[in-house]
């Protein structure tokens, strides 16, 4: 029996890399094999809800994120034969919540008519207007892509839906902060997210070589807490740090960082857990991350030990070190263990950039805006 420590689970976020590949080229990319055009049957699909089912760890509820490339690049058909496969498998007793990410560029009324379909909660990577977001998300011949996706924002409200947007924050944003909180007020998404640009895989984050990142972020932390206050528009941090104030939590737990609580599926049915951004990224001392393949014989019984092993042990480790030695660890318990891997080199250790701006400088946002 695996010791207390090595507790697996609950299954409450089921992230589904349908393609690695993106049909465009952003400057901050981390995912090594985005030119693959490789994709998860659906086949698989069947057999990762089949998985999950049978493993005794499956939430009453559970979040199946579509991530990775360009999800779009596939088609609506595979979606909805996915999403039908996944309530069929997981039954009614399981409530079963779709979100999907996407660079917008290939928006129109059939996916519109799939994501109504299956209340699929839709977000927009948009990092600002054209000049901030042309800056990095590019096309693969080099053009920007902003034109591109604003034409196709209209098709929200022509099928009476809403959309939420998550922009990644570079140096170039905090150039320009004041365009890029008057662009988000007018474009009034559902809510808004914040990334900070992060080192991982192959990419190194332009803000860790800018002195004056965090001290810019934390103004400009206090800047998105008006914001939201004026436009009603929810930030999507200062929410989470809200709900925490107000309601306060028990045992804090991040599922990027509890063995099992998130699982991921690649195109080639390899699973794994923690932070889903680790899967399929080739630095070797990675090699023991995957749990195995899906249609493995033994794939319970390695799902069961996922909270054992170098790894595991190590984010453990990591997790405890945050919780005895930060402050804010009620807020991002324990953080995540792309970030503190690809930073700091362990999972064995604290603060990363992301944490001090996303979690940091949003709870002293809120802090001084609650004064």
């Amino acid at each position: 029996m695996p010791a207390a420590g090595d507790a697996v689970g609950p299954i409450r976020q089921l992230v589904i890399q349908g393609t690695p590949y993106c049909n465009i080229d952003c400057g901050y990319c981390y995912l090594p094999d985005r030119s693959s055009r490789s994709r998860l049957p659906v086949a698989t699909t069947r057999r990762v809800a089949q998985v999950i089912a049978a493993s005794g760890l499956l939430a009453e509820e559970i979040d199946v994120r579509w991530h990775a490339g360009e999800p779009l690049t596939l088609d609506p058909g595979f979606y909805d034969e996915a999403a039908t496969e996944i309530s069929a498998t997981l039954g009614s007793g399981v409530l079963v919540r779709h979100s999907i990410q996407t660079n917008g560029l290939f928006l129109n009324d059939s996916w519109l008519r799939l994501f109504r379909k299956w209340d699929f909660r839709v977000g927009v990577s948009i990092d600002g207007p054209a000049h901030i977001h042309d800056r990095w998300r590019k096309t693969r011949k080099g053009n920007g892509t902003h034109a591109a996706v604003a034409r196709r924002l209209g098709l929200f409200a022509e099928h009476g839906m809403s959309f939420d947007v998550i922009s990644v924050i570079t140096p170039v944003t905090l150039d320009h902060a004041g365009d890029y909180l008057e662009y988000m007020a007018a474009l009034a998404p559902r809510s808004l997210g914040i990334n900070v640009e992060e080192s991982e895989g192959p990419h190194t984050s332009s803000a860790l070589s800018d002195t004056s990142f965090l001290d810019r972020f934390l103004a400009f932390a206090g800047r998105l807490a008006a914001w939201s206050a004026d436009t009603g528009i929810p930030v999507r941090e200062l929410r989470s740090i809200d709900q925490i104030v107000r309601h306060g939590i028990g045992d804090v737990r991040n599922t990027q960082n509890v063995p099992g609580a998130i699982m991921t599926v690649t195109a080639d049915g390899t699973l794994s857990t923690f932070s889903p951004e680790l899967a399929g990224q080739q630095d070797p001392r990675l090699k023991s991350l995957p749990i195995g393949n899906v249609f493995d014989a033994d794939i319970l019984a390695k799902i069961a030990r996922c909270g054992s092993g170098q790894i595991a042990d190590s984010v453990r480790a990591g997790v405890a070190r945050c919780r005895s030695g930060c402050e804010y660890f009620m807020f991002c318990g324990g953080g995540a263990p792309a970030n503190k891997f690809y930073e700091n080199g362990t999972f064995v250790s604290t603060a990363t950039l992301q944490c001090r701006a996303t979690v940091m400088a949003f709870a002293d946002a809120y802090r001084a805006a609650s004064i």
